[in-house]
């Protein structure tokens, strides 16, 4: 967004939005959490079957061609993702999210561009 606006960021967004949705199709819900966050609930897959989906949705945004948003310049489109799963890592819903957290943070700090879970 700093360095090429607040409607190019919006318009990545958006793309990675359907990218998202495109990966999980029929067996999701997709929300915006924040600015740059989306939550992806996943109520038939266990803690085994989602990493499997979140390495689909990163590999699908690494090999997608950003550079029309971008006047033609090549830039590399990250995403780091945070799982966790009921009843395998969390039993209420506040430490669902919180795990969810953990984890995504978990992935920034461990390099970016990854899945972590956090158990």
């Amino acid at each position: 967004n700093e360095a090429f606006g607040l409607e190019t960021g919006n318009r990545i967004i958006v793309e990675i939005a359907g990218i998202i949705k495109n990966c999980f199709s029929d067996y999701g819900i997709i929300a915006r959490y924040g600015g740059d966050e989306f939550s992806i609930l996943l109520p038939e897959a266990d803690v085994a079957k989602a990493p499997g989906i979140a390495s689909s949705i990163l590999q699908e945004i690494g090999g997608r061609d950003f550079s029309h948003h971008f006047h033609g310049q090549s830039i590399t489109i990250t995403a780091s993702i945070g799982l966790s799963s009921f009843p395998e890592t969390a039993m209420d819903l506040a430490e669902f999210k919180k795990n969810a957290d953990a984890s995504l943070y978990h992935a920034k700090k461990s390099g970016r561009n990854r899945v972590e879970c956090i158990r």
